[in-house]
C-alpha cells in the first residue's frame, strides 16, 4: 500500500528550495492561482508565513510540507470605483446655454 498522500481538489505541488524567498514563492503562487501576493495568507503547521524577506528554510518549511493558501477576498461593502460617477449627480447638460448649439 502506498504511503503517498492523495491530492485533493485545488491542491498543487510546487518544487522549491530552501533558499527561495517567501515573496518569490508568493509570486509563483500568483501565477498559478491568480491571487496577488498581498492577498495571500499562507500557513504551515498552524503558523502563518508573514516574513516575506525570509527564505523558506529560515521559515522552517521542510521538504514535503503542506502549505495552505487562503486568499483575501474584497469586502462586499467596498464601494465600486464607478459609484462616484454613476447615479449621484444630475444629468450633464453638455454645451446647453453656451451658444455653441445655436446655429
Amino acid at each position: 500500500r502506498s504511503t503517498r498522500r492523495v491530492k485533493v481538489r485545488g491542491e498543487r505541488e510546487f518544487m522549491v528550495n530552501s533558499d527561495m524567498m517567501l515573496r518569490d514563492f508568493k509570486v509563483k503562487l500568483m501565477e498559478t492561482f491568480k491571487v496577488a501576493p498581498y492577498d495571500q495568507n499562507l500557513m504551515v503547521n498552524g503558523e502563518y508565513l508573514t516574513e516575506n524577506h525570509l527564505t523558506l528554510g529560515q521559515l522552517k518549511v521542510l521538504p514535503g510540507s503542506l502549505i495552505f493558501l487562503r486568499a483575501d477576498e474584497p469586502a462586499n461593502s467596498a464601494p465600486c470605483p464607478t459609484e462616484d460617477y454613476v447615479g449621484h449627480h444630475h444629468p450633464e447638460t453638455g454645451f446647453k446655454g453656451t451658444g455653441l448649439l445655436s446655429g
